[in-house]
């Protein structure tokens, strides 16, 4: 055998020798990697949520939404915020307070108003701001408010998945809306929009309620609420 396949046959011999050292160092630490992670304990899904907290969903406001409050001062968004910020706390002057609320709800323009009317069919919104927004459309008294109260009234349920006190604070809304086209100073306009909701309502209490509050205009019936506290006089007694 010559020098030169002696040289060839070391060289082959020590390449292999260095990739089956190189194999076994792999192993090993492939070895000790998986014998290391074996005995560390296993994330569990609590220790991911709490490692992985959800973000917030915060929904964001449609094109119409955006559209209405452009429409509106900044001056009217920050007032009506301050005053549903009011809601539910004690009032030094109730008559003021009264005095205040109707002279700005009388002065409401037909922007102001359909602002105020996204806000009650606006689910997503919170009580106070849906509570402030009804009764300012019940002071203002014009066409348009009591239209656009008939339709948060005719307007679909909250729908499947929705908290049993979320369906009883639409409810209350509903109801209330009702009384407040009853209240109009137009009774004409109101039993209009009464009989419509009573005919088209499929939620039994605002029907009634509906149609109560038209007995009344009529004159057959006292007003709802000398029903109300007529009927809660009765259930003391």
């Amino acid at each position: 055998m010559n020098r030169q396949k002696i040289y060839f046959i070391m060289f082959i011999g020590i390449i292999l020798a260095i990739v089956s050292f190189d194999l076994f160092i792999t192993n090993k630490l492939d070895h000790k990697t998986n014998r290391e992670l074996a005995q560390q304990p296993q994330p569990t899904v609590d220790t991911f949520i709490k490692s992985n907290p959800p973000k917030p969903v915060v929904k964001a406001k449609t094109l119409k939404q955006k559209q209405l409050e452009e429409r509106v001062t900044p001056e009217f968004l920050a007032q009506f915020k301050e005053e549903s910020e009011q809601i539910g706390r004690p009032q030094k002057n109730i008559e003021q307070l009264e005095n205040r609320l109707q002279s700005w709800a009388r002065h409401l323009d037909e922007n102001e108003i359909d602002y105020l009317s996204s806000v009650i069919k606006d689910r997503d919104r919170g009580g106070d701001e849906r509570a402030m927004a009804l009764d300012l459309l019940g002071r203002n008294q014009s066409s348009q408010s009591l239209t656009n109260l008939k339709e948060f009234v005719l307007s679909e349920g909250t729908g499947a998945g929705d908290a049993r006190s979320r369906l009883d604070e639409e409810l209350i809304f509903k109801v209330q809306a009702v009384e407040e086209i009853a209240a109009s100073s137009s009774p004409a306009e109101a039993m209009s929009h009464l009989n419509e909701i009573q005919n088209q309502t499929e939620q039994s209490f605002v029907k009634d309620r509906a149609q109560r509050s038209l007995s009344s205009l009529k004159g057959l019936a006292p007003s709802t609420e000398s029903q109300d506290n007529s009927a809660l006089k009765k259930m003391i007694e």
